[in-house]
C-alpha cells in the first residue's frame, strides 16, 4: 500500500474528528511482510458509533456502510479509491470497555510514524487472533514463515492477559498450531518452527 494513500486516509479521518490508530496489513507490510489493499484503523467507541453521521454523505466517501464491529468505505482521491475499515475497539476489549482497550493500544502498543499513529505488530496479531476466521490465522502463519519474530505471539498473549482474553487467545494459538506447527517455549509461549 502506498504510504501516501495511508496518510491521505488518516489525514481525512483526522479532519472528520477521528483519532485513528492504524492496524492490520499496513502495519505488517511496513515490517516487510505480506501487503494489503486497504487501511484498517481502530477508533474510539464513541467515534465508531458516530461513523455513519461523520462520513455518510461526504462526497469523498463512497460505498460506506457499517456491519457489526466494522465500518467500511472508500476514500476517493482523484481517480483513485482507497478502501478503509474503521474497527470498533469493543470487539477486542474482553472484559473491559472498548475505550479502555483503545487507550491501552494507543498508549502502550503504538508509535508515531510518517503515516500516522501506527500499532506495533503484536497488537495486530492480538486483533487477528480474536477474529473468527481461519484466514487471519493463515496470515499469522505466513508472517512467521516469512521471518516475523515469534515473540510477537508472546506479546499478543500479554495483551490478552490485560483484557482477560488469555483463554480465547490460547485456543486460537492451538488452531494456529494445527495450521502450521509451531514450537513451544516457556510457560506455553510460542515460537516459530525451524
Amino acid at each position: 500500500m502506498d504510504p501516501r494513500h495511508v496518510r491521505s486516509v488518516t489525514a481525512f479521518l483526522a479532519r472528520k474528528g477521528f483519532q485513528a490508530l492504524i492496524v492490520g496489513g499496513v502495519v505488517m507490510e511496513r515490517q516487510g511482510l505480506a501487503g494489503t489493499t486497504d487501511v484498517d484503523v481502530l477508533v474510539a467507541v464513541s467515534e465508531f458509533a458516530e461513523a455513519s453521521t461523520r462520513l455518510a454523505g461526504d462526497p469523498k466517501v463512497e460505498d460506506f456502510g457499517v456491519e457489526e464491529s466494522t465500518a467500511k468505505g472508500f476514500l476517493r482521491l482523484g481517480n483513485k479509491r482507497i478502501r478503509f475499515d474503521l474497527l470498533d475497539p469493543s470487539y477486542f476489549s474482553g472484559t473491559r470497555s472498548g475505550d479502555e482497550f483503545f487507550r491501552y493500544a494507543w498508549n502502550h502498543w503504538a508509535t508515531d510514524e510518517d503515516i500516522g499513529r501506527t500499532a506495533l505488530p503484536p497488537l495486530v496479531w492480538y486483533t487477528r487472533l480474536l477474529v473468527e476466521s481461519e484466514a487471519y490465522l493463515e496470515r499469522i502463519a505466513d508472517d512467521l514463515d516469512d521471518g516475523a519474530p515469534a515473540e510477537w505471539l508472546d506479546q499478543a498473549l500479554q495483551i490478552a492477559r490485560q483484557f482477560k482474553n488469555e483463554t480465547r487467545i490460547r485456543e486460537r494459538l492451538r488452531k494456529l498450531n494445527e495450521i502450521r506447527p509451531i514450537g513451544r517455549s516457556g510457560a506455553g509461549n510460542t515460537r516459530a518452527r525451524e
